[in-house]
């Protein structure tokens, strides 16, 4: 008889649990997307100014750079890589934002997300070579850790040190949909010239 009462509130636990589960895996939407680019510009402007100009363009240099077809929902569950300022205005010197360079700015751009989100402590500890999908389908690999902060990347899994890039990495966002972190260094992806 007592189980008999419990089989109708197993099934709604059921029935909640599917819909919580559901509801967690369900991807926002692109104007979520873009209020929370938006809402994480606010933020380093205010606490992180080095790296301001960059934040503020990033609606334009993600639409810019996927030629305005960009899926926004894709950085949902993403990490963004965001050059300092002085960073990403050298680079605009040398790729600056004409139709011709359109390819190479979404390299570089797509370079940058990684299709998973990954705090600083968490990119310290993963294993020697291993590899970070980006939105490029071209993997970054962690090849060293110089203290928590400083870690070197390369574009292939066993690079000689001279080929690594070592930045320093902070925390500058941490948000329901990314994780944004500043970088002191522009990553460049393979067959892509500046």
């Amino acid at each position: 008889m007592a189980s008999s009462r419990l089989l109708p509130l197993f099934g709604l636990l059921c029935i909640v649990l599917c819909f919580a589960t559901a509801h967690a895996q369900a991807k926002p939407t692109k104007a979520q997307i873009k209020a929370e680019l938006q809402n994480m510009a606010n933020n380093i402007t205010k606490n992180f100014p080095q790296y301001a100009k960059y934040a503020k363009d990033i609606n334009k240099y993600i639409g810019l750079a996927l030629n305005s077809k960009y899926d926004f929902t894709a950085l949902s569950d993403a990490t963004l890589l965001l050059p300092s300022d002085t960073e990403a205005q050298a680079l605009a010197k040398k790729v600056p934002a004409t139709s011709s360079n359109i390819p190479k700015i979404y390299n570089i751009t797509a370079y940058h997300i990684i299709r998973k989100k990954y705090t600083v402590p968490a990119l310290t500890v993963l294993k020697k070579s291993q590899p970070l999908g980006t939105q490029l389908n071209q993997a970054i690999y962690k090849v060293s850790v110089q203290n928590g902060n400083t870690v070197s990347f390369a574009k292939t899994p066993n690079a000689p040190p001279a080929a690594w890039t070592t930045i320093k990495i902070v925390r500058l966002y941490a948000g329901p949909y990314f994780i944004a972190h500043g970088v002191d260094k522009v990553l460049i992806p393979t067959n892509t010239r500046v």
